[in-house]
């Protein structure tokens, strides 16, 4: 096989990646919707356009590819869409987050990996040589393979500088944006307005399970203290706390005035509590704005003793140590 041919076929498969993606999320862009909010990059309005634009966007460029139409602006618009991606798969990942990629929409519900990872900089390995390749002017590609790959190595040296600069460029956006969220619960915090306090009283309220019923939590019904906890899938501290709940709860056990409420959405609760279930004890979620603002929920974890008139005894912030599981558990 001649180089021709050899950068004919690989420039057919890798068009193809794109449009075999872009139409697979197209079958499910129900499922792809979920996907985008979970990286949660995008406010609720931007979800749908995102979401119906991107399948198209795979497509069109796909076939562009296929049909070496407008190729050099192509392959360059496909390197920065999957330097992107990459970028934020891998922020994603050192995070601690694992959640659906939803890149080839129904034929892959995997969680994103860091084999996902090395995939993409394949891709970005054979975009980054078509690139090259195809930059290449005709004198040059009639002449023998050195005189190529002399030129070739020349193009790509300076897409690697290119790639360098946007990746940088993206993680820097990235990492701004987690910053002001992270600002955003330090003002909060900072305001000394940030969680109920011992003495103070909480108000009935209303939950949903998973089972889509909702449960009224009043305090005044109930013939003990009653446990509360405030958490959120997105929440470091919330996942390192799950063996220190789990601790607390083997000596607790099961009880009807156990309430742990994930402070997200359906789908994020869901799968927070899959990963780490709570010997049987009925989980809970509400992303309300309202009852984030009434209940001071902007701080995660908080693990609270209410007795039976809604008075907090007690409010636990943060990772529970041994000494604080023993507290709990003499309220018990």
């Amino acid at each position: 096989m001649n180089n021709k041919k050899l950068f004919l076929t690989v420039r057919i498969l890798f068009g193809i990646v794109f449009v075999i993606s872009g139409l697979f999320k197209i079958t499910d862009l129900a499922s792809f919707i979920i996907s985008v909010k979970k990286f949660n990059l995008t406010p609720d309005f931007m979800l749908h356009p995102i979401a119906y634009s991107m399948p198209v966007i795979e497509i069109i460029l796909g076939l562009a590819v296929v049909f070496k139409f407008r190729l050099k602006i192509t392959l360059r618009t496909l390197l920065y869409i999957l330097i992107f991606f990459t970028v934020l798969i891998t922020a994603k990942l050192l995070e601690g987050e694992r959640i659906n990629c939803g890149c080839f929409g129904s034929l892959s519900d995997a969680k994103i990996s860091w084999l996902m990872v090395l995939r993409n900089i394949g891709l970005l390995i054979s975009n980054i040589i078509l690139v090259g390749y195809y930059s290449i002017p005709g004198e040059i590609v009639k002449s023998g393979i050195k005189e190529i790959v002399a030129e070739l190595k020349k193009v790509i040296f300076i897409l690697i500088r290119h790639t360098t600069a946007i990746i940088f460029v993206v993680l820097l956006l990235v990492m701004s944006y987690e910053n002001r969220i992270l600002k955003d619960r330090l003002i909060t915090l900072m305001a000394d307005q940030d969680v109920l306090k011992k003495d103070e009283y909480i108000s009935s309220f209303v939950i949903k399970d998973f089972d889509k019923d909702s449960t009224f939590v009043d305090f005044t019904r109930q013939d003990q203290n009653s446990l509360i906890v405030f958490l959120s899938s997105h929440c470091y501290a919330c996942k390192n706390n799950a063996h220190a709940w789990k601790d607390m709860l083997s000596h607790i056990g099961k009880r009807n005035n156990i309430y742990f409420i994930a402070l997200n959405d359906e789908d994020h609760a869901k799968e927070y509590f899959r990963t780490y279930p709570f010997f049987g004890n009925k989980a809970f979620y509400n992303n309300s704005a309202d009852f984030r603002l009434k209940y001071k929920g902007y701080v995660t974890p908080q693990t609270m003793i209410v007795d039976k008139q809604g008075k907090i005894l007690k409010n636990f912030v943060g990772m529970l140590s041994e000494d604080k599981i023993t507290e709990i558990i003499d309220f018990f």
